[in-house]
């Protein structure tokens, strides 16, 4: 009864649908089992044995303050956010919820709709650590 996102490997497409089976037996190299998905099939585009990937949505929780995952720093050993502030950014200390592989959930550090770093985070970083080099010398 789990919701998915089924997304064909042969063509562009993807669909919603829900898990009615899963076969016990898991292939031993190919590490696959066999299930079955019921959706909508309009156009006949989805087909018995065609391969496919598929995202399992397990559970879905608001959560106030999430940020992309690439926007997530380590700087000493802690993570980071880098806020953009007048003239730059600043690496903000963030603690760090519940993931869907895609966003992080922020659960303290961040407020909402914050301005922050997110593809380019890790640029911020190695320019911040070039500047902390530089004065060091």
């Amino acid at each position: 009864g789990e919701k998915v996102t089924i997304k064909a490997t042969a063509f562009d497409a993807s669909a919603q649908g829900t898990i009615t089976f899963v076969g016990a037996l898991i292939g031993e190299q190919t590490r696959m089992a066999k299930a079955r998905v019921v959706l909508s099939n309009p156009q006949g585009a989805w087909r018995p044995g065609l391969f496919v990937n598929v995202e399992v949505t397990s559970s879905e929780a608001d959560v106030p303050v999430t940020v992309a995952g690439d926007a997530i720093q380590t700087v000493g050993d802690k993570p980071v956010v880098f806020l953009k502030v007048n003239g730059g950014f600043i690496a903000q200390p963030v603690q760090l919820g519940r993931s869907d592989g895609k966003r992080v959930e922020v659960v303290q550090g961040l407020k909402a709709g914050a301005p922050y770093a997110s593809a380019g985070s890790f640029v911020v970083k190695s320019e911040l650590g070039k500047a902390s080099a530089e004065h060091t010398h």
